[in-house]
């Protein structure tokens, strides 16, 4: 018998103990060191993707070690720490033989219908992972997945140090694209939306202007850009609102890229779109290529563990999804704990 998180209906989710599930031929038995959650998780724990949501085990952001691996498998990843890339594609369409699995049609992702990594321990196809090193702190590499999301977004724009870039949500992936940003080119001048105190220290530290409101930014862009004006706006919050205001903070030619995923369809100004020229672009995750690469960088010393707030273990899972929707504006980054291991 194992630990496994279920979510059972909205705002109820509790652990049980279930039976292991059969170890495919192809797969690997992964005992979870750390899972983090995110907004993804927290719209499904509040019944706002019920499409995924009935008896699901969450936990797309995961890292384990290998405990066993199926027959055909080998045993080269045995007892190795991995990284798991949550993107299941078909592996056959025009897209996936294009490089950009994240485009497939028949994409699944694991921890949305697909047992994730909130539990004990989870199988997963020995395709899906990726090993990291053993000295690698798992603070850090938790962060893996928003990392290879915020590496997706930037190798869709063109960045230099003269350019003024907005970012429209301090969350982790608002922040892990700065960090990237001011990591290669450290001139940048860097805007940052966010509402969360606990949030402006951390971008602050990285040099980052920081404001809570639209018109404390364009009060900023008139006083110390004018003609200037924003080249590029990152919108990470998934607000439609939030997204509309990009429109009118943009540069006529600038780029907006989506990076936050919408609830809402319905505020499109097709008219300011063409009239300013500008160009706007989809984020949708990542393909496996730069799922590798955040690995790779991460093994090579990328670090962002500031943004962990609080850590709980698996048997108080409950316990994190309630901080936060009561206590959002104190936490930054929650991560569920593997058993056994230091909180």
């Amino acid at each position: 018998m194992i630990k496994q998180s279920i979510l059972l209906k909205p705002m109820d989710i509790e652990v049980q103990q279930v039976e292991e599930n059969i170890l495919g031929e192809n797969e690997v038995e992964i005992k979870i060191e750390a899972c983090g959650i995110c907004r993804g998780d927290l719209d499904m724990f509040l019944g706002e993707r019920k499409s995924f949501m009935e008896q699901t085990t969450m936990g797309h952001e995961f890292i384990g070690k290998v405990t066993n691996t199926g027959e055909k498998c080998g045993n080269f990843l045995l007892g190795k720490r991995v990284a798991v890339n949550p993107l299941i594609s078909c592996g056959k369409c025009y897209s996936c033989s294009n490089g950009n699995e994240n485009y497939c049609e028949e994409l699944r992702v694991i921890g949305f219908g697909r047992p994730g990594g909130m539990a004990e321990y989870t199988n997963q196809d020995i395709n899906q992972v990726i090993p990291i090193k053993n000295e690698v702190k798992w603070q850090k590499a938790v962060l893996i997945e928003p990392l290879a999301v915020a590496i997706n977004a930037l190798e869709n724009v063109s960045i230099d140090n003269k350019k003024n870039i907005v970012i429209l949500g301090g969350g982790t992936i608002g922040y892990l694209i700065c960090k990237l940003i001011k990591n290669t080119w450290p001139d940048t001048n860097l805007i940052v939306l966010t509402r969360r105190d606990t949030w402006r220290k951390l971008f602050e530290n990285i040099n980052c202007y920081v404001f809570k409101g639209i018109d404390e930014i364009n009060n900023y862009i008139n006083m110390n850009l004018k003609e200037a004006g924003i080249d590029i706006v990152f919108e990470c919050t998934g607000s439609e609102e939030i997204a509309s205001e990009a429109i009118k903070l943009i540069r006529r030619g600038g780029t907006i890229l989506l990076v936050g995923i919408p609830k809402k369809n319905k505020l499109l100004k097709m008219k300011k779109i063409q009239d300013r020229s500008l160009n706007i672009k989809g984020i949708s995750m990542y393909n496996r290529n730069q799922f590798a690469k955040a690995v790779s960088m991460v093994n090579d010393g990328f670090n962002a563990e500031e943004v962990i707030s609080d850590i709980f273990s698996l048997d108080r899972i409950g316990e994190a999804f309630y901080m936060l929707v009561n206590k959002k504006e104190e936490s930054r980054k929650v991560v569920i704990r593997g058993e056994e291991y230091d909180i």
